[in-house]
């Protein structure tokens, strides 16, 4: 499927659903500490520190905005991040709730 038929295919989906963004953690877990970032574990698997970036590369691969704000710590005191991927072209409207969410997680 060529990068312009997933573009339009994401954008049906957003206005089918109504949705401005998709939100979604950042990572797929907590930050790993630096002596563990050969492998990590997701649900009790051993991946590639690789599969950190899973959330983050679906939509930017084929050019939709995304931004990744910090909304917090794990227990462990390590960054956690929010997601927010966007239509094509929703540039600005994805930076305006960047900025609302910012405001209730006190980012």
């Amino acid at each position: 499927m060529s990068r312009p038929e997933i573009q339009r295919r994401l954008n049906k989906a957003f206005v089918a659903q109504g949705a401005q963004a998709i939100l979604q953690p950042t990572t797929p877990c907590k930050a790993p500490l630096t002596e563990e970032q050969a492998t990590i574990h997701i649900a009790g698997q051993e991946v590639s520190y690789l599969a950190l970036a899973n959330h983050t590369v679906s939509a930017s691969s084929v050019g939709l905005p995304g931004i990744s704000l910090p909304v917090g710590l794990s227990r462990d005191r390590l960054p956690i991040g929010l997601e927010l991927d966007a239509p094509l072209g929703s540039d600005r409207a994805l930076l305006d709730l960047a900025r609302r969410v910012e405001g209730v997680w006190g980012a």
